[in-house]
């Protein structure tokens, strides 16, 4: 794997877990 395609996919993961703690944080928020 290139280093690159780590940079890459580190980023992925890392997006993604911040898209799925705004989605929890929006859905905590609107069921308060």
């Amino acid at each position: 794997m290139r280093p690159e395609d780590r940079m890459f996919h580190i980023r992925a993961v890392i997006l993604r877990a911040l898209s799925l703690a705004f989605l929890l944080s929006l859905r905590g928020a609107g069921a308060i």
